[in-house]
């Protein structure tokens, strides 16, 4: 965006759920998800942004199907909750 602009973006990650597991090598099925996002920002130089924003926005609680699991429990380790961040970015 131009200096001095203002940008929004916004994110929706979905997935299905996973019940072909391969359980000889200890997959177990998982729920599918929905999650979303938003990221703001602000062009305050050349190439150069503020950006602020929140991950996972309604907070869903939800596996990924690849992730590892507890080596001691083997439950199955669940992705973060809401999350919110800011930063600088930088265009080149």
């Amino acid at each position: 965006p131009p200096e001095g602009r203002f940008y929004v973006e916004g994110t929706l990650e979905a997935t299905a759920e996973q019940d072909r597991a391969a359980e000889v090598l200890g997959e177990t099925p998982t729920g599918g998800y929905v999650t979303l996002g938003v990221k703001g920002g602000l062009e305050v130089g050349r190439g150069v942004s503020l950006e602020g924003g929140v991950t996972n926005l309604t907070d869903t609680a939800y596996v990924n199907h690849l992730n590892a699991k507890n080596p001691y429990s083997g439950a199955p380790i669940p992705e973060p909750g809401r999350v919110l961040f800011v930063g600088v970015a930088y265009d080149f």
